[in-house]
C-alpha cells in the first residue's frame, strides 16, 4: 500500500537519525528502489523505517509503500526496538538504552516473566493456563537476536 509521507506520524523519542546513513540509504534505493516497507500502526503512526522515508523525502517522493500493523501501545514499541537492534548498528550507550526499554516493556507485557515478579495475586492465579508460557526476558531477547543465551 502506498502513503503520503505527509500523512505519517512520527512521535518523539525515537532513536536520532543517522545523516550519513539515511544518504547511503537513498542512493541504495535511488539504484535498487525501497526494497523493505515503512511499517505503521492502524493510525498510521510510523513503528519502523524513520531512516526509510528520510532517504526517499531526499530522493524527491512524496509516497512510501507501508506495511499497516494492527500492533499498537506497547507492542508496538517493542517492535520498534527489536528492529532497531536487529538492523542497526548502534552505538553501546544506545544499545544498552534499548536494551532497558525493551525489558521495561517485555515486562510490563509479561509480568510473570519478572524475577521475583508476580505470580501469586488474584489477577495472575486468575488468567487461564497457558500452554505456552512466555519466555523469560533473555530468551525472548536472545532469540530475536538470535543469540544464544547462555543455557
Amino acid at each position: 500500500m502506498q502513503i503520503a509521507i505527509d500523512e505519517i506520524l512520527i512521535k518523539d523519542g525515537r532513536r536520532e537519525l543517522d545523516k550519513s546513513h539515511v544518504q547511503e540509504l537513498a542512493e541504495s534505493i535511488r539504484e535498487l528502489g525501497l526494497l523493505n516497507p515503512i511499517t505503521i500502526d492502524q493510525e498510521n503512526v510510523l513503528i519502523a523505517g524513520l531512516h526509510r522515508i528520510e532517504a526517499v523525502k531526499a530522493l524527491g517522493w512524496t509516497e512510501i509503500t507501508c506495511t499497516i500493523s494492527s500492533l499498537e501501545g506497547l507492542q508496538a514499541e517493542l517492535a520498534e526496538i527489536d528492529e532497531n537492534i536487529v538492523r542497526s548498528d548502534l552505538s553501546v550507550l544506545d544499545y544498552g538504552e534499548m536494551l532497558l526499554r525493551r525489558k521495561e516493556i517485555y515486562e510490563q507485557i509479561h509480568p510473570e516473566t519478572r524475577h521475583g515478579g508476580d505470580r501469586k495475586s488474584e489477577e495472575i492465579k486468575a488468567k487461564k493456563i497457558r500452554l505456552d508460557p512466555a519466555k523469560s526476558f533473555v530468551q525472548d531477547t536472545a532469540q530475536k537476536q538470535r543469540l544464544s543465551h547462555g543455557r
